[in-house]
């Protein structure tokens, strides 16, 4: 059992994940994939019917509960398993006594295998996205700036970049689940509401900077060029306008291909960050 999320582009049984595991080790798996919002019901009433799957991915149970299932054997100690048969984990359990410390209950017993951030940097990060092809088409430069942002997405709104002869562009577009405001707000100097990068602690939204952020988005949301549905439609919606609706100029997600498809994903880049009058760091 694990959730189906907004950036699930393929049935799990499709996921080259899980077909290695069924060569390697010839063990296959029927999937249970509630939807991301009934996750946590779906969770508890199998937990409550004590009709529970073999394995649980990326449900979300927190120690508390793994201690409490744990002790009424609908969960099992992992400890022994992952020294008989997991060496690699184990060897990083025992370089990294933290992690071991992480995820053992209060009882004492490991009852889920952990996701460790490593050095490696191999991690997908979300960040924004631009239509290099429409870019191109209209003879722009990428945006270096807030306003040069700006003029951009006004051209996209106005100069018809897809080339169907309709006004149907959305310049830029996110969802109530997966948002661009965190890009843009780094534009005006911070990188959340809590900011420490002066050494001090501020908070962004008592500050003139944020009003100048606010009155930017303010201005995008008037003029047409940040989607209105932004605030209220999930990820699948904008999914839908990005994908084969081929609408979309400048959204924000992991990848390209998470949001407008395979096809359409070497048409976009990731758009670097910007700067404004009030911070030229990036």
């Amino acid at each position: 059992m694990g959730p189906s999320t907004p950036h699930q582009t393929v049935p799990w049984d499709e996921l080259k994940v899980f077909q290695v595991l069924k060569e390697k080790t010839n063990i296959g798996f029927h999937f249970n994939n509630p939807s991301a919002e009934s996750m946590e019901e779906k969770l508890n009433l199998a937990f409550a019917s004590d009709d529970l799957p073999d394995v649980l991915l990326g449900m979300g149970l927190t120690i508390e509960q793994e201690a409490d299932y744990g002790a009424e054997g609908q969960l099992i100690p992992l400890e022994k398993l992952i020294e008989e048969h997991g060496p690699n984990l184990q060897k990083m359990l025992e370089e990294k006594p933290e992690v071991r410390k992480s995820i053992t209950a209060a009882d004492g017993h490991i009852y889920s295998l952990p996701f460790v951030d490593s050095e490696l940097g191999f991690l997908s990060y979300q960040k924004l996205w631009i239509n290099q092809t429409w870019l191109d088409k209209l003879g722009l430069e990428m945006p270096e700036t807030i306003d040069d942002l700006y003029s951009v997405l006004k051209a996209f709104k106005e100069e018809d970049p897809n080339g169907n002869g309709k006004a149907d562009e959305i310049p830029m577009a996110s969802s109530k689940d997966v948002n661009v405001h965190n890009v843009i707000q780094a534009a005006f100097g911070f990188t959340g509401h809590l900011d420490v990068t002066t050494g001090d602690v501020r908070f962004a939204p008592m500050e003139e900077e944020y009003r100048d952020y606010l009155t930017f988005m303010n201005k995008l949301f008037e003029e047409g060029l940040y989607d209105s549905e932004s605030f209220t439609q999930d990820k699948q919606h904008v999914n839908a306008k990005g994908g084969a609706n081929e609408q979309l100029g400048v959204f924000y997600d992991g990848g390209p291909f998470l949001t407008v498809g395979i096809e359409q994903n070497e048409d976009y880049v990731a758009l670097s960050p910007l700067t404004s009058e009030v911070s030229n760091k990036k």
